[in-house]
C-alpha cells in the first residue's frame, strides 16, 4: 500500500478529510521517533510495541581483510506485534500454537 492509498484509506476510516488524515499520518513516525530518542517506550494495543534496546558490544571480523574487530554496543529501536497483528498476518498461528 502506497502512502497516498494510506492517507485515502484513513480518511475513509475515520470519516475526515485527506488533508487532515495526511497530517496526522506524518505526525506518527515523528512522534514515535521523539519518544523512542529519549528512551520511552510506545505502545499501541492491538497493534504492538516500539521500544528501545540495548545491543552489547562484540567481536566481529572485517569482511575484507578477515581482521578481527570490535562492534561497538549500540542502541536500536525495535518492534513487537501484537497478537492481534500476529493473528492478522498469520491466522492459522494462532491454532498450532495452542496444539503444542
Amino acid at each position: 500500500m502506497a502512502r497516498t492509498q494510506l492517507i485515502k484509506a484513513a480518511a475513509e476510516k475515520t470519516a475526515i478529510f485527506k488533508a487532515q488524515a495526511e497530517l496526522s499520518l506524518k505526525a506518527v513516525p515523528d512522534i514515535i521517533s521523539g519518544e523512542l530518542g529519549k528512551g520511552n517506550t510506545v505502545s499501541l494495543p492491538g497493534f504492538g510495541k516500539f521500544e528501545v534496546k540495548t545491543r552489547n558490544a562484540r567481536n566481529g571480523r572485517h569482511l575484507q581483510t578477515g581482521s578481527p574487530l570490535t562492534i561497538a554496543a549500540a542502541r536500536i529501536p525495535e518492534f513487537s506485534a501484537g497478537a492481534p497483528l500476529r493473528k492478522s498476518v498469520f491466522p492459522s498461528a494462532e491454532k498450532s500454537s495452542q496444539s503444542n
